[in-house]
């Protein structure tokens, strides 16, 4: 029997993951972030370039 793509979804809610980390083949290269270093990206997504080098000088100065 074939799961349905809900049933997949289910599936990984109750295991915390999302889908494609339920099919992802691990290689040993597989990096996992976490929920803070997703929101920092996300939050690095929205700069302009000034901006970003800005935070990048900022982070290499700590």
């Amino acid at each position: 029997m074939l799961p349905t793509i809900p049933s997949l979804i289910k599936i990984c809610d109750a295991f915390g993951l999302t889908l494609s980390q339920f099919f992802l083949e691990d290689d040993g290269n597989t990096i996992q972030i976490t929920e803070r270093q997703k929101l920092l990206l996300d939050y690095a997504a929205k700069l302009s370039p000034e901006q970003y080098s800005a935070l990048l000088n900022f982070l290499k100065a700590l």
